[in-house]
């Protein structure tokens, strides 16, 4: 525990429990408790968290913390604040109001200490006392000889007492000494406090009443009966009637208020919901009576037995003889309306607040089908199982206006809460479905007969072997013989070209004698043209260094839909290609001020120009896509010509050939070799095929098929890299051998030295300290571009970039989504990451130590280019030693454990660890896109685990000694990584300078 390092009344981390009660840390000028990845119990009950910037803060927490019976409130940013860990249970505390805690979306209404997301801390103490007086309800007049109910909440621990104290010296202990009379006049007041290790809690909840003498003409009102339905229904209105008379000596009146309450027992206390009020204003004689009504709504409560406690002259308004005699209480029964399975409901609502709940029973196994489609605009819908929802906590949010799944809904009952303010009343249809299949959607709704049809079906319930047919309105069905499920929830069809004749289809879906359909969802029309029509929309004006929006809008005209065309939008100042250009939002920042060509920027931008589902543009669907300038690259013109900007076009039927030979060279990344770019290059060539139109073809196929997998791609430097993944051989099997062969153990950095043989081509063509395609964890390494971008390459080869930051000298702009903080200092680089973990690098690229937040550091040695230590700041650690070859001979730790590795030329023969055990590798040698591929592992037992590889390259299966637990990989369309074909299972692994000129616009700077 270091509290004032971390500018903390109390920090703890690290290993070991801890239990804190009765304390109290306030005025800090950061936090009050500090809780950091810190391991054991924690228990924090009744302390007093108060004036400080953060009370509470939790962060990196795995296990689970309770506060509970503390007062904490008068923090000025938070009162407890989790980031990053697990739940924080925060119940039953003081917040500083009796609103409770600030947060915008469970608690809007708090007015006391803010609370983060991941803080339970519902229910809150009403005030800071720890017991709390549930009856009488207020503190008021009394008349003498009157009685009272008295009762107080439990205290938060078992083992505490309570005790109650009244001025006039009588004290009871318990929660409840029951019913207490007032047998003098004066004031009398009334504490109540929890009682633990022996000491009073010193906020006790208290009561005030004056007790005063009978002066012969008072009224007393009393509950006379009470009518209400036996069954009230969960937010859906009941009429309550009710009758009361005048039993006393005086008048009442002449106004009060009668309110209704729905309770656990016949007795009134704040714990009882509130249901609603009427004022009454009249005077009522000795001995009249009258008659009340009132329309209720049942809120959101759990089903079951309750009273409903009525209570006349509510507030005290005016003395009566006998305050008991106001309340009476009826016996209710709570019920959420169900919905029946497969019927549908009509539901009224009234002007005003809407707030209707439903229950449905979920049949296990079975998908829960939701119809919305009649819900009027303005109300919401909230979805739960278990238990009621509220805007704050719920499964689903459905949007009103469609079918909602919810897929294997779990069996038992779901609840669903319509809610809304609307300024007519109506009534809307609702309904549910439990089926084994569903069907929810297709597109498109609308084909041509000239091209084969693509149908991607939504819905649940999808697996093979699934059936898909169009039925049309004489009952003829049409059977597609290519279905592919892509998930659980989505799967397409295709019909070919010509098979199916024009008309109306329902859509069907079948499997294993379940069938869900679609009715006259599809239209074939009688043959069928797209037309592509492009508009380019530019801004007044355009500067050499400001940010501006460019729009290309296009549309597919015809009546027939086509595989999406690629589109290439480019901008030109006296035939110079300058401008600084990207579809992507998230890299303006970084783009506009960094002083090299920012990454994810080009001269040009290219996408697919796709409708709602990628790949394909319906007829009739339209897009705007809009294109980001951060500047022009210098030098610049200050006779400011105008800019001419135009977008090119290029579609799947250009049928000319492309010079894949002369795109070769200039499209290889530096990170991979050039005989590894020769096989990849083959592969990827061999994927996009001959023409243009085959490579725009291909990319609609990689953008419809990400899509059906839940993303969302069309910027064709994303789609082009998945191929390219593809190229490489892409599967589930990233890594086809490894091992740890040291460890030294450390505070905070244990070292690791841990060596992988990646599966992917380009992978296993690289030569490093373990020979070829073995590469170690500690192969981290920086290298400085000729712009001053800066990238840093691990084991991976895949490079973090980051460039220049043309505002501050010696800092750079990493890429989105990368936390890291480069700086160059003095001596080379420091890299720190968002955990505080720093690494160093010299100026030519080696990394010299890795330190975390804690000072705990790793330090690298080295011998030339060789790494050849790595020592803990607490004294352990391993030593490398090397062959003349310049490949690692050995790892040995400070025990003096060794490792030692043995090579036939340029590859890794055995690795034999310190105990002996020898792991042994072969690999393809000869020539060919398999060369250097590994190709058998020898383990120390005596068993080999074989792998083999398509003609590409790829991996093509992998077993061990006689063909045991075979696994088949092959390779298919877009991002099909594989079939896994052990015995009996089939079931493919499925893996998440251009055209002509079609418009021309100029823009002045």
């Amino acid at each position: 525990m270091d509290g004032q390092y971390r500018r903390a009344g109390l920090y703890k981390s690290g290993s070991g429990s801890i239990d804190l009660r009765l304390s109290t840390i306030h005025n800090g000028s950061h936090f009050g408790l500090y809780i950091n990845n810190s391991s054991g119990m924690h228990h924090f009950e009744r302390n007093t968290f108060v004036g400080n910037k953060t009370g509470v803060y939790i962060v990196n927490q795995a296990e689970g913390i309770t506060l509970s019976g503390n007062l904490i409130e008068s923090n000025a940013e938070f009162g407890v604040l989790n980031q990053n860990s697990a739940e924080v249970d925060a119940r039953n505390n003081w917040w500083g109001d009796a609103s409770g805690p600030q947060h915008a979306g469970l608690n809007p209404e708090g007015v006391g200490d803010k609370v983060s997301d991941g803080v339970l801390f519902e229910p809150w103490r009403l005030t800071p006392s720890a017991g709390l007086i549930l009856s009488p309800v207020r503190s008021g007049n009394l008349v003498v000889k009157d009685l009272l109910r008295f009762s107080g909440s439990a205290p938060g621990e078992t083992d505490a007492g309570c005790r109650w104290h009244f001025s006039d010296g009588r004290s009871f202990s318990g929660r409840s000494p029951g019913v207490i009379s007032f047998t003098e006049t004066g004031s009398v007041s009334v504490a109540y406090s929890a009682m633990a290790e022996g000491m009073e809690d010193p906020y006790p909840d208290t009561r005030t009443f004056t007790v005063v003498e009978n002066t012969g003409s008072l009224p007393d009102l009393r509950v006379t009966d009470i009518n209400v339905a036996g069954v009230l229904a969960v937010g859906q209105p009941a009429r309550i009637t009710y009758s009361v008379r005048n039993v006393g000596q005086g008048n009442a009146g002449p106004a009060w208020k009668d309110a209704f309450y729905l309770s656990q027992d016949a007795y009134l206390d704040i714990n009882d919901v509130f249901l609603g009020s009427v004022e009454v204003n009249r005077d009522l004689p000795a001995g009249q009576s009258y008659q009340g009504s009132f329309n209720v709504t049942l809120p959101a409560v759990e089903e079951g037995a309750y009273h409903l406690v009525v209570v006349v002259n509510d507030e005290w308004r005016f003395l009566e003889l006998h305050r008991l005699n106001n309340e009476s209480a009826a016996q209710v029964t709570a019920r959420v309306p169900a919905l029946v399975d497969g019927v549908d409901q009509t539901v009224p609502y009234a002007a005003g607040l809407v707030q209707q709940y439903f229950q449905m029973m979920a049949t296990a196994g079975q998908h829960l089908v939701l119809d919305l489609t009649d819900l009027p605009p303005g109300l919401e819908v909230f979805v739960r199982f278990g238990a009621l929802p509220t805007r704050g906590a719920y499964d689903y949010r459905p949007q009103p206006g469609q079918r909602f799944v919810i897929s294997a809904a779990a069996g038992g009952p779901w609840y669903m809460m319509v809610y809304g303010t609307v300024e007519q009343g109506g009534a809307y249809g609702v309904r549910f479905d439990m089926m084994a299949v569903v069907l929810t959607g297709i597109s498109p709704s609308k084909h041509g007969t000239l091209t084969d049809l693509e149908l991607t079906l939504t819905g649940a319930g999808f697996a093979y072997p699934l059936g898909v047919e169009l039925v049309s309105g004489e009952g003829a069905a049409y059977e597609a013989g290519d279905v592919n499920v892509d998930s659980f929830t989505r799967a397409t069809a295709v019909l070919q070209a010509g098979t199916v004749p024009a008309g109306i289809y329902t859509v069907r879906v079948s499997r294993s004698g379940n069938t869900a359909q679609l009715p006259d969802a599809l239209e074939i029309v009688s043959g069928g043209i797209p037309k592509l029509e492009v508009e380019l929309t530019l801004p007044a004006r355009f500067g050499y260094h400001i940010l501006a929006t460019a729009y290309v809008e296009y549309k597919n005209t015809g009546n027939a839909p086509m595989p999406a065309p690629l589109l290439l939008v480019t901008a030109f100042q006296n035939g110079l290609q300058a401008a600084i250009l990207t579809l992507d939002q998230n890299r303006i920042g970084s783009g506009f001020w960094t002083s090299a060509m920012p990454e994810g920027f080009a001269n040009s931008v290219q996408f697919i120009a796709s409708g709602n589902t990628p790949g394909i543009l319906q007829a009739g669907e339209s897009r705007r896509m809009p294109i980001y300038y951060a500047g022009w690259q210098k030098p610049w013109d200050f006779s400011y010509p105008p800019f001419e900007w135009q977008v090119s076009v290029l579609d799947a039927d250009d049928s000319t050939l492309v010079d894949w030979a002369a795109l070769k060279d200039r499209t290889r990344p530096p990170y991979v070799r050039e005989d590894a770019w020769d096989v990849v290059w083959n592969n990827f060539t061999a994927i996009s095929g001959k023409t243009w139109g085959d490579y725009v073809a291909m990319l609609s196929r990689n953008a419809a098929y990400l899509h059906r997998h839940g993303q969302r791609v069309e910027e064709i430097d994303s789609l082009q890299a998945f191929t390219f993944r593809q190229a490489e051989g892409f599967c589930p099997v990233s890594e086809l051998a490894g091992g740890v062969d040291g460890v030294a153990q450390g505070p905070g950095l244990p070292i690791i030295f841990e060596r992988s043989y990646l599966q992917h081509i380009s992978r296993r063509f690289e030569l490093g300290p373990l020979g070829r395609g073995w590469t170690h964890n500690w192969q981290t390494a920086l290298r400085t571009e000729e712009d001053n971008t800066v990238m840093i390459t691990d084991q991976t080869g895949t490079p973090r970039i980051f460039q220049p930051d043309s505002r501050y000298t010696g800092r750079y702009l990493a890429q989105p989504g990368d936390e890291g903080d480069l700086r160059a200092v003095s001596g080379g680089y420091r890299l720190t990451e968002i955990d505080g973990t720093i690494q160093f690098f010299t100026s030519e690229g080696k990394r010299t130590y890795l330190e975390d937040p804690d000072g705990n550091r790793i330090t690298f040695g080295y011998d030339g280019n060789h790494l050849t230590g790595l020592t803990h700041s607490s004294g352990a650690g391993l030593t490398l030693t090397y062959n003349g070859n310049g490949r690692i001979a050995s790892v040995t730790d400070h025990h003096g454990r060794q490792t030692q590795y043995t090579y036939a030329g340029e590859y890794l023969t055995s690795v034999k660890g310190y105990d002996g055990r020898t792991t042994t590798y072969r690999y393809h040698t000869a020539p060919g896109a398999s060369q250097h591929a590994l190709i058998e592992i020898g383990l120390p037992g005596g068993t080999t685990r074989t792998y083999t590889y398509d003609d590409r390259g790829r991996l093509g299966s992998t077993y061990l000694g006689d063909e045991k637990e075979r696994i088949t990989f092959t390779h298919g369309g877009s991002g099909e990584g594989g079939d896994d074909q052990r015995p009996g299972k089939h079931q493919p692994l499925l893996l998440r300078s251009l055209g002509s000129v079609v418009q021309k616009r100029k823009r002045a700077r």
